[in-house]
């Protein structure tokens, strides 16, 4: 571990007296960070349009690289996924920790820099009273008359949010007032008061939820909810699969060509409109994006199949000589009973199953759940996942195509 740790800090190469000689200086994963942040999600996604469009689908570019094939957009495979949001399990009252926590950190820095208002504790000993409520609330679980103990302790919790986030309105007004009684820069100060404005702005609706459902013992709506006071883009995702029926994220989509080149890919800021929608928007994105390519057949799975997605490929194939064949997975078993009597369409879902490999492996290069905050930024970084991939997946085919030229010639 510490070898790896080794081979990625400049710091602790420095410490160590490794190449010295070389006077080398890397970029930290701060400054790899901002210049990442500094895309537009826009614009990534026209990168991956021109790496397709020049390179990968060009036969002219690939011939010039030495690929014995070309690569083409005949057979389409796409999915969807979650990419799960960096966050705790969204419990109602542990985000009542979450807010004291946030804001007694801000707090203590503006403490630090010379701004002082009077209050009964300090920063780290608010954090202590809520982190002791909070032991008390998961214990209460165990005991007898549980439903009971909660509630009064929620109570307990309410009345200290209260009482904590008073003290952070009082020592945030008087650095907006006048942040130059402080020792903090212009940008680091509006940061800080931007931050407690936020946690103040939800203070009544995160109280609302956690009374309504232990209070009042009510259950709350997956679309009122407030997931994590971090991250504001993010819904419950209930997919139903084995092991894991929830999830906490946002939806992604993926669509691949035959070789296993992703043509389209799509991270959902809202709620999904559902999986036939976002195929029919892809389908528009791909014609329009990449022009006088020729579609021969999409494939997905059973969640895509729909009339409005039928009616829309009937549409396309009366205006184009060149017909999409839909390959989707049937709902209906009857249905699918008969297409699967079908080799061609065998044959394509055999295919399409690894499609699933592909959205692993693009979660593996963009770290699920990313690191990155707010939608934006995560839009930017799966962007440059998927030209990760792509070009990845150019030197795969290409190392594989030496290996067996190196093969024939021993043979």
């Amino acid at each position: 571990m510490f070898a790896l740790q080794l081979a990625g800090y400049p710091l602790f190469q420095r410490f160590c007296r490794i190449n010295r000689w070389l006077n080398t200086n890397t970029f930290s994963h701060q400054k790899i960070n901002e210049l990442e942040n500094a895309l537009s999600p826009e614009i990534v996604k026209e990168y991956n349009l021109m790496l397709n469009s020049n390179v990968i689908l060009n036969a002219d570019t690939t011939k010039k690289l030495k690929f014995e094939k070309s690569f083409d957009l005949e057979n389409l495979y796409g999915d969807t996924t979650c990419m799960k949001a960096n966050i705790h399990y969204p419990v109602d009252w542990l985000l009542i920790r979450d807010m004291i926590r946030t804001s007694m950190v801000q707090v203590h820095q503006i403490r630090k820099s010379g701004i002082k208002i009077r209050m009964p504790y300090s920063p780290s000993e608010c954090i202590s009273g809520i982190n002791k409520l909070c032991i008390e609330m998961h214990n209460s679980y165990r005991c007898k008359d549980a439903n009971k103990k909660r509630k009064a302790i929620f109570r307990k919790m309410k009345k200290y949010l209260k009482q904590v986030l008073g003290h952070v309105e009082s020592h945030m007004m008087a650095l907006k007032e006048n942040p130059a009684q402080s020792n903090l820069s212009l940008l680091a100060a509006t940061r800080i008061v931007n931050r407690l404005e936020e946690i103040l702005k939800m203070q009544e609706e995160v109280v609302r939820i956690a009374h309504t459902r232990i209070i009042k013992e009510q259950i709350v709506v997956s679309e009122d909810k407030i997931l994590s006071i971090y991250e504001s883009n993010v819904h419950v995702i209930t997919r139903n699969k084995a092991g894991i029926k929830v999830e906490f994220g946002n939806t992604m989509y993926l669509i691949e060509q035959q070789d296993g080149f992703i043509v389209d890919y799509l991270l959902l800021k809202d709620v999904s409109p559902g999986d036939p929608k976002l195929g029919i928007e892809s389908l528009d994105r791909i014609l329009k994006g990449y022009g006088n390519k020729k579609i021969k057949s999409i494939v997905f799975d059973r969640g895509f199949d729909s009339k409005d997605f039928k009616k829309r490929i009937e549409e396309l194939n009366e205006k184009n000589p060149s017909k999409i064949e839909y390959n989707v997975l049937p709902r209906n078993p009857i249905e699918l009973k008969e297409r699967m009597k079908d080799e061609t369409f065998k044959m394509h879902h055999k295919r399409r199953s690894s499609t699933e490999a592909k959205i692993a492996h693009v979660k593996r290069i963009a770290d699920n759940p990313m690191k990155q905050k707010g939608i934006r930024n995560k839009q930017v970084h799966l962007g440059l996942s998927v030209m990760t991939a792509n070009l990845k997946r150019l030197l795969v085919i290409l190392q594989e195509q030496k290996e067996k030229d190196r093969k024939t010639k021993v043979a």
